[in-house]
């Protein structure tokens, strides 16, 4: 229960690289990005696929894959359905080799005490199995999914309805995401506050270009989390005093 100092009252996260370690799964993926590039462009070599990546991971203006995607393949709309037909065949692993992030129980336990919790997040139904798998439903009242919803982020709507759902005001929430646009841009657009987790997820390096993409804080781990709202938090409440 929310304290007469306390400001925030709502904390809301993401899933992908932020409660979910997705590096076991990503790498199973790497592993075989080459080959599928490969079939698409078969003029493709290892040597400029190699150069491609290492310049994909030292860019910040897209996410080093759709950097590549878009040095190699024709056009966007290639680009979008490689990443379709990619997706298609990674989605089933994903929960498989997916698990919680470092230090994840930790900051939920310290944060529940203080905030109440909540999940917004675009994921596919197997989602509850997986959580229910590692027990982690029990920190959150309730979860906003899109698969569950019909609609995702960063359509704004599911962040207003899950503000709805919770009977917060939307300045008295906190939403923690990995990625600029899906995460950071929409939560500020409907007025709550964001902290960005930099990831090692390929949205990891995107950087903000505007600043309603800029997030309210930064960290690099779960572990970092309960610090860093329990700061904005308190900065928020002097800049209200």
């Amino acid at each position: 229960m929310a304290d007469a100092a306390q400001y925030f009252q709502w904390v809301f996260f993401d899933i992908g690289s932020v409660l979910m370690d997705e590096d076991p799964w990503r790498n199973t993926l790497d592993a075989t990005l080459f080959e599928s590039l490969r079939a698409e462009e078969p003029d493709l070599t290892r040597q400029s696929f190699d150069a491609w990546m290492a310049m994909g991971h030292e860019q910040t203006a897209a996410a080093p894959l759709t950097w590549v995607l878009r040095a190699v393949l024709p056009d966007e709309p290639a680009v979008s359905d490689f990443r379709r037909r990619r997706w298609e065949l990674a989605a089933p692993t994903y929960y498989q080799y997916g698990v919680p992030a470092e230090g994840a129980v930790e900051a939920l336990e310290t944060l529940r005490g203080r905030y109440r919790l909540g999940i917004i997040a675009n994921q596919l139904p197997e989602i509850h199995a997986w959580m229910d798998r590692y027990d982690l439903d029990r920190f959150f009242e309730f979860a906003a999914y899109d698969c569950d919803l019909g609609f995702g982020k960063p359509d704004s709507r599911l962040f207003s309805w899950a503000l709805e759902r919770a009977g917060c005001e939307p300045g008295r929430a906190i939403m923690v995401g990995d990625r600029v646009d899906n995460d950071v841009a929409p939560a500020k657009s409907v007025g709550m506050a964001a902290i960005r987790m930099y990831g090692r997820g390929e949205y990891g390096r995107v950087e903000p270009r505007a600043p309603s993409e800029m997030p309210d804080a930064c960290v690099r781990s779960m572990t970092e989390i309960p610090a860093a709202v329990e700061l904005l938090d308190r900065r928020r409440g002097a800049e209200r005093a």
